[in-house]
């Protein structure tokens, strides 16, 4: 399912940028694009979610799973500024109003989501024989535990499940994440989630969260492998997507 749908899996950066000119390397384990864009104010670029949001810093590897086909880490070091940015963008794009009633609607507050966010979003799909919907999984990096608990658990149902000693809920706000977070989590509309660390990991499958779950609990994960290091030394520090 990955090659033939990896356009729908990439779309999330719509109008990415108003114009961009790359370089290609291919080399024998990577792909390296080099170059620029243009991201004038004026605009709807998706870039422009990043202005005046310095850099944070990629950790993702320490919970993606071995297993992984893809992922994709978005980070910023000030995340008020980048939710600031990201409701201009959908001003500019004449979605403003209704988003800001369909987070009325959820009774979710995007100011405390934002609050716990430590800077690092993003997705991942596990590899298998899933389709693309069961198989995408996401995460936020969290400043505080106790922070971030209590607004997920205002925004889940009853459902309950404890597996290997971690709790197992369900968000029920439909279609909160891509809210306020971005198409980067879209489809990822009532996932199961659980915390581990600073973590919090949202999984559309239950059977692949506890999937997960294992490959964490035995140290299975990108940051133990050398494949992942190898691709880790060519980026730029500075990188706000990976």
């Amino acid at each position: 399912w990955l090659e033939s749908g990896v356009v729908d899996q990439t779309l999330w950066p719509a109008n990415l940028a108003t114009w961009s000119a790359f370089d290609l390397d291919i080399n024998p384990n990577d792909i390296h694009f080099t170059g620029i864009s243009m991201v004038p104010d004026s605009s709807a670029s998706y870039l422009g979610l990043f202005k005046d949001c310095g850099s944070g810093s990629n950790q993702f590897a320490q919970i993606i799973p071995e297993n992984t086909a893809l992922a994709v880490s978005q980070n910023c070091g000030n995340m008020a500024a980048w939710y600031k940015n990201f409701t201009k963008y959908l001003g500019k794009q004449n979605k403003g109003k209704t988003h800001q009633s369909q987070l009325a609607a959820l009774n979710v507050n995007p100011a405390e989501w934002i609050g716990f966010t430590d800077g690092e979003i993003g997705t991942f799909y596990s590899d298998g024989a899933q389709t693309s919907a069961q198989s995408k999984n996401g995460f936020i990096r969290i400043s505080s535990l106790e922070a971030a608990l209590p607004v997920l658990q205002k925004s889940s149902g009853e459902y309950s499940e404890i597996y290997r000693d971690i709790s197992l809920k369900k968000l029920t706000s439909r279609h909160a994440l891509p809210l306020i977070y971005g198409k980067i989590f879209s489809f990822l509309s009532e996932p199961y989630w659980f915390t581990h660390g600073n973590w919090v990991i949202f999984c559309n499958d239950l059977a692949n969260a506890k999937s997960t779950i294992n490959s964490l609990l035995s140290e299975k994960t990108w940051a133990n492998q050398s494949d992942f290091e190898a691709v880790e030394s060519l980026r730029d520090s500075d990188a706000n997507i990976l």
